[in-house]
């Protein structure tokens, strides 16, 4: 991806300050640690999160802390809320591990007892049930089609609330009617139909 400035100003500082501050979270460190971990200057971190857009050699920096500290993210994604979101490698070490932090039973959670997870950091007590395109998520994806079997099997023939999404301009719904997905518009409660798409179970997490 190109690092264009002129693409760079128009962008929402505010998101990108969120999606760097989500990341940086899912490291399990504050800012002080992680500032001191990864030689990145405390108060540019600080005006980071606040919405201060870095420059290439500071994004691509903190997409390589956030690496070593076992988060991966795009450049696309961290500035422009596109592609795929923040992943973890999780792998058996994870599942075995015997530390008590919350951090550490969370992620054992994610890979033992859930089935492909999306997992959505809450923020605060009144974060709604639905998360924003290009919002922190990770997991696999379901392929539409292996969900609709899987309904079918367990609510035939009736119409199921699949997942709860919100898009930044219009929320909507996305429902399964008889075997077909739909879109339902929050604001006019139209229905439109949907030709594929993936899904993935929602897995919440507080952090304090």
């Amino acid at each position: 991806m190109v690092f264009d400035r002129k693409l760079i100003s128009e962008l929402d500082g505010k998101l990108v300050g969120l999606r760097i501050k989500s990341c940086r979270v899912l490291t399990g460190f504050n800012q002080d640690e992680f500032s001191s971990n990864h030689g990145v200057a405390l108060p540019s971190l600080k005006s980071w999160e606040l919405g201060v857009i870095p420059r290439r050699e500071g994004i691509l920096r903190l997409i390589e802390a956030f690496k070593n500290d076992g988060v991966f993210v795009n450049l696309q994604w961290l500035l422009f809320g596109h592609g795929t979101g923040p992943a973890f490698n999780l792998g058996p070490i994870d599942a075995d591990n015997t530390d008590d932090s919350l951090w550490h039973a969370f992620k054992k959670e994610c890979v033992v007892s859930r089935d492909n997870p999306i997992v959505s950091i809450v923020a605060d007590d009144e974060m709604d049930p639905f998360f924003t395109k290009g919002e922190m998520v990770f997991g696999k994806l379901i392929d539409a089609q292996l969900l609709i079997d899987d309904i079918n099997k367990r609510e035939s023939g009736k119409p199921l609330l699949v997942c709860l999404a919100q898009d930044r301009y219009e929320p909507r719904w996305v429902h399964v009617v008889d075997g077909k997905f739909f879109s339902r518009s929050v604001k006019t409660s139209a229905l439109r139909a949907i030709d594929s798409l993936s899904f993935a179970k929602i897995c919440w997490h507080q952090m304090a």
